[in-house]
């Protein structure tokens, strides 16, 4: 019945049937630049309906209902994917050692290749260092994010201080694409898009960071490779009272914009639930209680807007953005 919702079709062609769905790149089910979130996708199966859901992002999924995947390549994939990821530059010994501690791990080879083929490392130094650390192997299932953590930050070594600044603001967002105008107002005063874009480049081609495509207006956004490198980059991230406040303004002055938009268009709603991820995430940092306009304005006039929209999703979205602030201070005695 082509009168009936998409979701109502689906549940009826899923109702009671014996059948196994397969939800592969589920990462992408993220609510974000007009997609469906993996739960709504997921909402139209029946019980009697078996489900696997392939991810690469582990907050998608429930742990105890996880079984992680992380088998090293072989060792002439590893090989091959290390050459063109260097162009051929680590030869010999070397090049073999390099290949013996990155133990096949897709990631770090990613990070070590794209920062061995920038010319500024010395590979014999890196090897050096690496083994002088005495750090776990990346086979190791219990410690191995040690050593991608030395790893990441050793892929840092160079940056400037726009691109620093740059990559800490992507850490203090959520893990979802950000747009440019966000990085254009980390940066401060005066910083044109051009600078923006340039900084993001060079992340970029560090392998940190990717451009996504976007089709609901977000004008370019980009992303974090891994969640690890998201996780990495937060940790590391100092608490700079300023950074905060110039992101939490973002939030609050994109947001303002989002909600004052009269048509409730499907992209301008997932708009409003990346821009909530947004602010939900940069609340979490507020160690200071420096950012509590941006949490009263979430609190009040967004949820506000958002009811008179007749938007509950995002209303309770709303809601547990400040309730994830709120939970950062001691109660009140």
């Amino acid at each position: 019945d082509e009168t009936r919702a998409p979701d109502a079709r689906a549940g009826l062609a899923c109702a009671r049937r014996r059948a196994l769905i397969i939800v592969e790149g589920a990462e992408e089910a993220d609510g974000c630049d007009g997609r469906a979130a993996l739960p709504n996708l997921l909402s139209v199966l029946d019980p009697a309906n078996r489900r696997l859901v392939l991810t690469r992002d582990v907050t998608q999924v429930v742990p105890t209902e996880t079984i992680r995947i992380d088998d090293p390549l072989a060792h002439d994939e590893a090989a091959a994917l290390f050459d063109r990821l260097t162009e051929g530059r680590v030869t010999g010994r070397t090049r073999n050692d390099v290949l013996n501690l990155l133990a096949g791990h897709p990631l770090a080879l990613t990070w070590a290749g794209s920062l061995l083929a920038r010319g500024d490392e010395s590979p014999g130094v890196l090897v050096d260092e690496w083994r002088r650390e005495n750090l776990p192997s990346l086979s190791d299932p219990q410690d191995f994010r040690h050593t991608l953590q030395w790893l990441f930050a050793r892929s840092l070594r160079g940056l400037g201080t726009t691109e620093r600044v740059a990559l800490d603001a992507a850490g203090l967002l959520a893990h979802a694409p950000f747009p440019l105008d966000s990085i254009v107002s980390a940066l401060g005063d005066g910083v044109t898009d051009s600078t923006a874009r340039d900084a993001l480049r060079h992340l970029v081609q560090r392998n940190l960071l990717r451009p996504i495509t976007s089709s609901a207006g977000l004008g370019g956004a980009w992303q974090f490779t891994h969640v690890l490198g998201y996780q990495f980059a937060r940790r590391e991230t100092a608490s700079d009272t300023l950074l905060r406040l110039r992101l939490a303004d973002w939030c609050g002055q994109s947001l303002s914009r989002a909600v004052s938009d009269t048509s409730v268009r499907v992209p301008s709603v997932a708009d409003i639930g990346r821009l909530l991820q947004h602010t939900a995430a940069v609340l979490r940092a507020d160690d200071d209680q420096s950012l509590t306009r941006l949490a009263n304005y979430v609190l009040y006039d967004a949820s506000d807007r958002l009811l008179a929209l007749g938007s509950l999703s995002l209303i309770e979205a709303a809601l547990a953005d400040f309730a994830g602030w709120m939970d950062h201070w001691p109660p009140p005695k």
